[in-house]
């Protein structure tokens, strides 16, 4: 990439993972979610490598903050750090990676 296109500005605008939505987990087991964790210290990490490399990276967009519409999925999954409860008012709950994930980034 630097060779060929001269060091480019890079902005990583999608990071995050889904999973099935599963209506049967009670709200304690939905809102654990170390996997996710895991899966964004990750890729925190090979971002902190790859810019000590010397990668022009600009700025990183975590995907996704709720839940949302896929179209060719509808509301069959779910994604990130807050839980949507469908059955109460679509209220927000902070799932363990939302309470995770601002500790990370003050240190």
């Amino acid at each position: 990439m630097n060779k060929n296109y001269r060091n480019p500005i890079i902005y990583i605008t999608e990071n995050g993972i889904t999973e099935p939505k599963d209506n049967k987990l009670g709200l304690d087991a939905a809102l654990k979610d170390p996997h996710r964790i895991k899966n964004n210290l990750r890729h925190l990490y090979c971002i902190n490598r790859a810019m000590k490399n010397g990668v022009n990276l600009k700025g990183y967009f975590h995907w996704a903050l709720f839940d949302d519409y896929e179209w060719g999925d509808g509301y069959t999954l779910r994604f990130e750090l807050y839980y949507i409860d469908y059955k109460n008012n679509l209220t927000r709950i902070p799932k363990e990676s939302a309470e995770w994930l601002p500790k990370f980034f003050k240190g």
